[in-house]
């Protein structure tokens, strides 16, 4: 009988330990991610919260989720298919996106998006739409 409830309060605290740190075990909230040119696979989250390159962001953050992009120049093309937020970290400083003149800077297909505080260049053409 003592041996019962000995393994019956063990149970119980393990049981709450394990509901205290569930979150923090490796179940990464990426519904806000945080993209920065000199993040790298040594960066705490990288691939899951934080990236190098926006498209990467694009593609891993859940529909509704937000990317906040630090300043800087990103020479990529980005296609965006969900609604979603892309949000300059510091709008004094807005990062700029560069479509290395050969493809379209930003092409959205998607209703929902919204862009906060870019800087478009070297796309052709620089931004477009098809919803």
């Amino acid at each position: 009988m003592a041996r019962t409830k000995m393994i019956g309060a063990i149970f119980w605290i393990l049981f709450i330990l394990f509901i205290c740190f569930l979150p923090k075990i490796g179940f990464a909230d990426n519904s806000q991610v945080q993209v920065n040119s000199s993040y790298n696979q040594d960066t705490p989250g990288w691939g899951t919260t934080r990236f190098n390159r926006i498209q990467e962001a694009v593609n891993n953050v859940p529909e509704g989720g937000v990317i906040i992009v630090n300043s800087g120049t990103y020479k990529e093309s980005i296609v965006i298919n969900k609604s979603l937020t892309l949000r300059a970290e510091d709008a004094n400083d807005p990062p700029v996106i560069d479509g290395n003149k050969s493809k379209t800077t930003l092409h959205l297909k998607s209703s929902g998006i919204i862009i906060d505080g870019f800087k478009l260049i070297g796309g052709d053409p620089c931004i477009l739409v098809e919803i």
